[in-house]
């Protein structure tokens, strides 16, 4: 079938269907346009599965679809792609029925068919504006093969009074050299998960990736309350192979570069703006094999203690507070800082710090100093 659409259709709540809408080799074009399966109408909403012969279609896409199913609001089946939703939402629940948390289940479901229970790759499939909510005891979004999916402009909700509660936004089984994005997705609410696994991806290859830009939000997890308003998921979760960058930095008039680096063996990501800030991290390689990287927009106000951090790049810190400093910690080997105090403190001479001979600051002095990837050394100092 090419070309057709379906518009304005309801599957109606307390049906007890098995499948709302069920397309088999669909394929070319086909469009879906406020289309909805209500509370408890039935156990798949939408499922795209394998064909008889060329397996699942593509150029498939869904405008405005509110969509609810006991084990999957949308169910993408294996070796099949180019499906595209719009808006709306997507629900997994059991109302009629509350059961123990079910880790193979989602509100939306990826490389896995719905009947036969075989799994495959799910490739080019978006999610734009779609707001995953009200799901009890599964995950937001379970994957059980290679992906290659994009998830933008999205809400994910998890409600208090949901039980079991929902157990946390992504999980990817067998994820291989899949890519998983993330742009701009906000996430809130009570997760059963502890907050390491938000986000879970297993079976990696070494070319899979992760990236997220500008995802935040906040959560309640057996963990306790986490914040990733800072730190984005996939770095909450320590996800490897993750890209990902803090909200705020997007808000910032940088410009954003990441390029690979074969001669050395790592990558470097170079940020352009008011003050060039270029990050190198030597220990991973073109395919982003790092447990994660994290850029946000830095303060450069930084309180004193015996110990302190700078972020990669920082050249210029504002030092508050009268508490003595032992140590810096080191970030990148020709990173090249200056501190300025704004109250009088001692810089101690010793641990990573090479200096010649303590440094007994006052208000508006400066120390600067260079990072040869351990140690700090002494390159000026100036009482003003």
């Amino acid at each position: 079938m090419r070309l057709f659409s379906v518009e304005n259709v309801a599957v109606l709540s307390d049906s007890s269907f098995d499948i709302g809408f069920d397309l088999v080799n669909n394929s070319h074009g086909c469009t879906f346009y406020n289309c909805r399966t209500g509370l408890n109408a039935c156990r798949v909403g939408v499922n795209i599965r394998s064909g008889l012969s060329s397996g699942t279609g593509s150029d498939v896409t869904f405008f405005n679809p509110w969509l609810c199913g006991e084990v999957a609001a949308v169910h993408i089946g294996n070796e099949g792609g180019g499906y595209h939703f719009y808006g709306g939402q997507f629900t997994s629940s059991r109302f009629w029925e509350i059961v123990a948390a079910d880790d193979k289940r989602g509100s939306l479901i990826l490389g896995k068919d719905y009947l036969t229970e075989a799994t495959g790759r799910a490739a080019t499939c978006t999610f734009d504006g779609v707001n995953f909510e009200g799901q009890q005891g599964c995950w937001a979004i379970r994957a059980f093969a290679e992906i290659s999916c994009s998830f933008r402009d999205c809400n994910i909700r998890a409600y208090p009074e949901a039980s079991p509660l929902t157990i946390g936004v992504f999980k990817s089984s067998a994820f291989q050299n899949g890519q998983a994005t993330w742009v701009n997705t906000r996430v809130s609410g009570e997760f059963s998960a502890a907050s390491k696994d938000v986000m879970t991806v297993e079976g990696g290859f070494s070319a899979h990736s992760v990236v997220e830009m500008a995802s935040s939000g906040s959560a309640d997890c057996s963990d306790g309350w986490i914040d990733w308003n800072d730190n984005p998921m996939s770095v909450v979760a320590r996800v490897e192979r993750a890209f990902a960058v803090n909200p705020g930095f997007l808000h910032m008039p940088y410009e954003l570069l990441l390029r690979g680096s074969e001669e050395e063996g790592g990558f470097v990501l170079q940020v352009a703006g008011p003050e060039d800030w270029v990050y190198e991290n030597k220990e991973g390689s073109r395919d982003l094999n790092v447990d994660w990287l994290s850029v946000s927009p830095q303060g450069n106000t930084i309180a004193s203690a015996e110990i302190i951090s700078v972020a990669p790049g920082l050249t210029f810190a504002k030092i508050t507070g009268t508490t003595g400093i032992k140590k810096v910690n080191p970030t990148a080997d020709g990173h090249l800082l200056v501190l300025k105090f704004a109250s009088a403190l001692t810089v101690t001479d010793g641990s990573n710090l090479k200096l010649a001979g303590n440094f007994a600051a006052t208000t508006d002095d400066t120390l600067t100093l260079i990072c040869d990837g351990t140690n700090w050394f002494e390159v000026s100092r100036s009482a003003n």
